[in-house]
């Protein structure tokens, strides 16, 4: 069933339950003031019997009344009517309206009182009145289910017509079409949706654009090594080249090349998965700081570079292992592409309500337009075309930031030398 259909279903069901409502109530109403019309009556009527019986002698007397009304006495013989005069004697001692009533003043009867029994509706007046209520009432119904109709397929229609927009694009996005621009109007609601999926549509575009450009750029980093391999081989399976000890050293090292790149992917691809989990915990800055000064020290030795590391936050909260294996790569790369002789420094702070760890090293300064694309998988900057790498270090360690809800900056002059930082929430 549409929505359009639900919509009218539900202003038709609420409206009927509400003509019954309505209709029970003035129903009540009306026999309540019916009932009270009657006892309104009775009382003004005994008032005047009253009246009539404290004054009349033996005559009968006329009876100014705003109704049909006969008095008798204790007797019940008849000593006043609301008719003409000449009228009395004919109606003397027989009832003309319908059964007397008692009258008693404390307690003791005093006489009897005949009312028209005619009913409310039975007066001229009061059936028209009653008359023009239902007119009135069925016009009023009449004209409130019109307007309830359209305003259910106005309501309907501003929802359902976005909403088979939105269908319309999701659609599209499944079968691929990521070009058209959602754009919807109407509700709050819906227009956050439509934001939310124009949203998702920039990104799975952006996605799918990096996907293609990254197939591309794997098939090109891996296609240069395979093929040298391939060669060196096959020049060796032909005899055309001697199978020496440092052609199979270049070979083994396109191997772990080729490893060290298939190794990044698999991390890259754990760490962009929806279903990996970040396990925070407290770290201790200085036993973090140490294990990786030792790990990298024989490597920066070789360059004649030296680590330096200070921490001015005794502790912080995060994915210990995570958060290693980034500053593990900001370090490594710090010592494959700054000056030898120079020192690399590492530290951990805290910025306002963030903790940011850095790493510092003096080298060639990196421009503001590579800056832009240095994080991009496979990205090879100027400086790092010739150097050992996979180009995707920098990659996973924006990725450990993201999953740590931070990001990552970089900032790179001649004076103060490349720092590359790890900012996020201290989760306090």
């Amino acid at each position: 069933m549409t929505l359009v259909k639900k919509t009218f279903l539900v202003f038709s069901l609420s409206f009927l339950i509400q003509i019954l409502l309505v209709g029970t109530l003035i129903t009540f109403g009306f026999n309540r003031s019916m009932g009270q019309w009657e006892r309104i009556r009775q009382e003004e009527s005994a008032s005047i019997v009253k009246e009539v019986l404290s004054l009349s002698e033996d005559e009968s007397v006329f009876i100014d009344a705003p109704w049909p009304i006969m008095i008798f006495d204790a007797n019940q013989q008849m000593i006043g009517s609301s008719q003409a005069p000449r009228a009395m004697g004919r109606m003397a001692g027989r009832n003309a309206f319908g059964d007397m009533m008692p009258v008693r003043s404390q307690g003791e009867l005093i006489g009897y009182y005949s009312i028209n029994v005619d009913e409310f509706k039975d007066d001229i007046a009061n059936e028209a009145l009653f008359s023009s209520m239902l007119r009135i009432s069925f016009v009023a119904f009449a004209v409130s289910l019109l307007i309830s109709l359209l305003a259910a397929y106005l309501f309907s229609r501003s929802i359902s017509k976005p909403a088979d927009i939105l269908s319309s694009h999701l659609r599209d996005m499944s079968e691929g079409n990521l070009e058209q621009e959602v754009s919807v109007t109407g509700d709050a609601e819906l227009v956050g949706v439509g934001t939310s999926v124009e949203t998702l549509r920039r990104r799975m575009k952006h996605e799918q654009g990096l996907r293609a450009q990254w197939g591309q750029d794997i098939a090109h980093d891996l296609r240069t090594p395979v093929a040298s391999l391939t060669s060196q081989v096959e020049g060796m399976a032909d005899t055309v080249l001697k199978p020496t000890p440092q052609r199979f050293e270049m070979m083994l090292k396109e191997l772990k090349r080729i490893e060290s790149l298939i190794g990044d992917l698999e991390t890259l691809m754990k760490l962009e998965s929806p279903e990996i989990r970040v396990e925070k915990d407290t770290i201790y800055s200085e036993a973090l700081l140490s294990d990786l000064k030792e790990m990298f020290t024989s490597l920066a030795v070789t360059k004649s570079m030296t680590i330096s590391v200070h921490s001015e936050v005794s502790e912080f909260t995060g994915d210990e292992s995570l958060l290693a294996r980034a500053l593990g790569n900001l370090i490594m790369n710090a010592i494959l592409y700054g000056d030898e002789h120079t020192e690399i420094g590492v530290l951990v702070a805290e910025e306002g309500d963030e903790v940011v760890l850095s790493v510092r090293n003096r080298g060639p300064v990196i421009s503001p337009e590579e800056s832009e694309k240095i994080f991009e998988r496979l990205y090879r900057g100027e400086f790092a075309r010739n150097a050992p790498g996979t180009g995707l270090g920098l990659t996973i360690v924006s990725q450990i930031a993201s999953l740590h809800e931070g990001h990552v900056s970089l900032t790179s002059d001649k004076k103060e030398g490349t720092r590359f930082s790890i900012s996020f929430p201290t989760g306090h």
